[in-house]
C-alpha cells in the first residue's frame, strides 16, 4: 500500500449500505475500500500506452506491407547499360536510357564523392542513416529564417526517397522514407549507398545521375571529372537548373567556391587545391549532351542498334569504326572555322564526315555545336551539291569510251532555253575533259550530258549510291538534285575503292556482358561496280581538279589527293568531297535555312581547307 500510515480507506459494514471512515487503526479484514487517484492515473497511463504501442505496432506493419518492393525496384530502375567504344576499344559513351552508365565507387576519383559528401551530408560515414544533429541543425536554422531554408535528409534518406517513393511531404511517406533509409544502410555499404545516390540523384534536365550529368555538362566521363568540376556538378544538387555554368556561370561559381570549401574544411583537398579550383573556367568540350559533338556519332549508332539488337535486356558493348582522336579533331576544327569565318563568308553551320574506302566512319560531325541544334548535317540534310555531282557525269562519259584528254570547247552552250554559265563568266575555248573537271567548267559538263543522255546519267548516279529522285532534266548535271553527305561521301568511295561499292556502316559488332557476339559485320558489300581501267582514269581527272584545279586549298604535301569542289545555285551549298588511298571525306557549309551566303564563298574556299585540315591531322599523326 502506499503511504499506509496517512492512507484513509471507505469502509462498509458488513450488514448496512452507510459508510463510515476510519483510521490506520482499524482491522479492513471486514472493510471493502478503493486507492487513491495516483494509483488510478498510474493504471490507466499503461493501458493507454499500451494500446498506443499496439496501434502503432498495426501503422508500421501496415506501411511495411505497402513499401515498394526494394529489390525489384532496383533492378527495375538499373536500365541496360551500352557502352560504345571506338575502332581502338576507346570508350565513347555509356548510355543508360536516362541515367548514364553505371557508377562503380572504387574506380571514381576521390573528389567527385567527398564534393558531394562534403556539400549534402558531412557526417555520412559516421550516422547510421538519419542524422539527429543535421535535423536540430536544420530545425533551428528555419525556425531562425521563419521558412525552410535548410534540409536535414541524409543521403541515405535522399536515395529512399529518389529511388522508392514520390515527392509528396505526408507523414506516411516520411515514415516510409525512414523505414526504407534504415533498411539502406543495413543491406548495403556506405560505398554501395553512395553508388546508388550517385547513379540515381537528378542532376541534369532530363537526366539522372552523375555519369549522365557529366557527358551532358562536361562532355567527358564521371572518371575524368576535374575537382571543380566534380564541385560544380555537386553544386547543381540544390537546383539544377539555377547552377547550371552553361547557362548562367557566375551563379555556378558562386556555388562551386561554396562546395570547394566545405571541402576544405572536411580536410579534402588542401589549400593549394582549392585555391587552383577557384581559378577554373567553364569552357565546354565540343558541345552539349553524351559525348559532345560526338552525340551527332552516338545518335546514328543508336539509330542503328534496333536493326542489329531489336531487345536489349542487358549490359552490351557496340564495337564502332570511329576514330575517337580524329573524331575530336575535327570537331574542334569545325567549331573553330566555323566561329572564325563564319560571319565573314555567310555560313552559320559546317558538316564533315569521313570514312574508310570500305564505308567504315571514322568521323561524323553533324554540326557546329550539338547543344545548339540535335539535327544531323551530315546525314538528315539533304542539299544540293552543285559541281560535286559532276564526276558521275564524267564517269558515264569514260564508260562510253571517253578519254580524259579527250577535247571540248569552252563556248555558250543552250539546251532550249536553258543556257548554262561558267561561274566566272569566262570561256576558255579549246580544252581537254581533264581541264574542264579541274576549272570545273559549265559548258563542257552540259556537252557531254547532252551526249550520253540524262537516262544514263541518273542510272549512274543511283549505281553509286545517290538514290534520291532527280527530275529528268540537264539541270542535274550541274548539281540540282538534292543528296546527303553521307550518300555523296560514300559515292566518292566507290572511286577510292577501285570500283567496289561501298555501304557506309559504323558497327563492326556488338557483344554482351559475357563477351557473347551478339551481332558482327559480315559480308563482301555489293560488289564491283565500275571496271578498274574506268575508275584509273576518274581518280586521275579527280587528282588533277586537286592539284591544279578548284580544289588546290585541299592539297597535303606528300599526299596524293583526289577530289571535287562544289557550290549550289546562289551560293546556298558549298561542299568539297576528296579521298586519299585510305580515307575519304566530305565537307558542307551553308545555313539551315538555305539563305545564300557570300559571292565569294565556294567549294573550293573553307570546305576545301577544312579537309585539308582534318585529313592532315588523321594522315600524319
Amino acid at each position: 500500500m502506499f503511504f499506509r500510515r496517512r492512507l484513509k480507506f471507505k469502509y462498509k459494514l458488513a450488514r448496512g449500505a452507510k459508510y463510515y471512515r476510519c483510521g490506520p487503526g482499524i482491522k479492513r479484514d471486514n472493510y471493502q475500500y478503493t486507492p487513491g487517484i495516483v494509483p488510478y492515473l498510474v493504471r490507466w497511463t499503461i493501458v493507454a500506452a499500451i494500446w498506443t504501442a499496439a496501434v502503432l505496432a498495426c501503422i508500421l506493419i501496415y506501411l511495411a506491407f505497402t513499401l515498394p518492393d526494394v529489390n525489384d525496384v532496383i533492378e527495375q530502375r538499373r536500365q541496360p547499360t551500352i557502352t560504345i567504344l571506338d575502332r581502338e576499344g576507346k570508350r565513347v559513351a555509356s548510355i543508360n536510357d536516362m541515367y548514364g552508365e553505371r557508377i562503380e565507387f572504387f574506380k571514381l576519383p576521390p573528389h567527385v564523392w567527398q564534393a558531394v559528401v562534403a556539400i549534402e551530408d558531412r557526417r555520412f560515414f559516421r550516422h547510421s542513416g538519419v542524422d539527429a544533429r543535421a535535423v536540430m541543425r536544420a530545425v533551428i536554422q528555419n525556425v531562425r529564417s521563419d521558412a525552410r531554408v535548410q534540409g536535414g535528409s541524409t543521403i541515405s534518406q535522399q536515395l529512399a526517397k529518389n529511388l522508392f517513393l514520390s515527392p509528396r511531404k505526408t507523414m506516411t511517406r516520411k515514415t516510409q522514407e525512414l523505414m526504407l533509409t534504415l533498411w539502406l544502410e543495413r543491406k548495403f555499404s556506405k560505398e554501395q549507398i553512395l553508388s546508388l545516390y550517385l547513379s540515381r540523384v537528378s542532376i541534369a534536365a532530363g537526366k539522372f545521375g552523375f555519369a549522365a550529368a557529366a557527358e551532358s555538362v562536361f562532355g567527358k566521363s564521371i572518371y575524368e571529372l576535374e575537382i571543380p568540376e566534380a564541385a560544380i556538378l555537386a553544386g547543381m544538387l540544390r537546383s539544377p537548373s539555377h547552377y547550371n555554368p552553361a547557362t548562367n556561370w557566375d551563379r555556378a561559381h558562386a556555388r562551386m567556391r561554396i562546395v570547394l570549401d566545405k571541402m576544405l574544411e572536411a580536410k579534402y583537398i588542401t589549400q593549394l587545391q582549392h585555391a587552383e579550383a577557384l581559378l577554373y573556367t567553364y569552357a565546354r568540350e565540343g558541345g552539349g549532351g553524351t559525348g559532345g559533338d560526338t552525340r551527332y556519332f552516338i545518335d546514328y549508332v543508336m539509330g542503328a542498334l534496333d536493326s542489329f539488337v531489336p531487345n536489349v535486356s542487358s549490359d552490351i558493348t557496340i564495337h564502332t569504326t570511329l576514330d575517337l582522336d580524329a573524331q575530336k579533331s575535327a570537331e574542334a576544327i569545325v567549331a573553330s572555322v566555323a566561329m572564325a569565318d563564319g560571319a565573314k563568308y555567310g555560313f552559320g553551320q559546317a558538316a564533315a564526315l569521313f570514312m574508310r574506302t570500305d564505308g567504315g566512319i571514322l568521323v561524323m560531325v553533324g554540326g557546329r555545336r550539338y547543344a545548339d541544334s540535335q539535327f544531323n548535317r551530315a546525314v538528315q540534310m539533304r542539299r544540293q551539291p552543285g559541281s560535286a555531282f559532276k564526276p558521275f557525269v564524267y564517269l558515264v562519259a569514260l564508260e562510253a569510251g571517253m578519254k580524259p584528254a579527250d577535247t571540248f570547247v569552252d563556248e555558250i552552250t543552250s539546251i532550249g532555253k536553258w543556257a548554262p554559265r561558267n561561274h566566272d563568266d569566262k570561256y576558255h575555248g579549246k580544252m581537254t575533259m581533264t581541264r574542264a573537271l579541274e576549272l570545273s567548267v559549265n559548258t563542257v559538263i552540259v556537252q557531254i550530258a547532252k551526249k550520253v543522255g540524262i537516262n544514263r546519267i541518273i542510272s549512274s548516279a543511283n549505281r553509286m549510291g545517290l538514290v534520291e529522285p532527280m527530275a529528268r532534266d540537264m539541270s542535274i548535271t550541274l548539281g540540282t538534285a538534292d543528296v546527303s553527305l553521307l550518300d555523296l561521301t560514300s559515292a566518292y568511295a566507290v572511286f577510292a575503292n577501285k570500283g567496289v561499292g561501298v555501304l557506309p556502316y559504323a558497327i563492326e559488332r556488338i557483344v554482351d556482358e559475357r563477351g557473347n557476339v551478339l551481332w558482327a559485320r559480315s559480308g563482301s558489300g555489293v560488289g564491283r561496280l565500275v571496271r578498274e581501267s574506268v575508275v584509273a582514269d576518274m581518280n586521275f581527272m579527280l587528282t588533277a581538279a586537286v592539284e591544279g584545279g578548284t580544289g588546290a586549298n585541299a592539297r597535303v604535301p606528300g599526299v596524293v589527293i583526289a577530289g571535287k569542289t562544289g557550290t549550289s545555285n546562289e551560293n546556298r551549298d558549298a561542299w568539297f568531297v576528296g579521298f586519299t588511298s585510305e580515307i575519304v571525306g566530305g565537307i558542307w557549309i551553308g545555313n539551315d535555312n538555305r539563305s545564300p551566303m557570300g559571292e565569294n564563298t565556294y567549294g573550293g574556299g573553307v570546305p576545301a581547307r577544312i579537309f585539308r585540315s582534318v585529313i592532315t591531322y588523321m594522315v600524319q599523326r
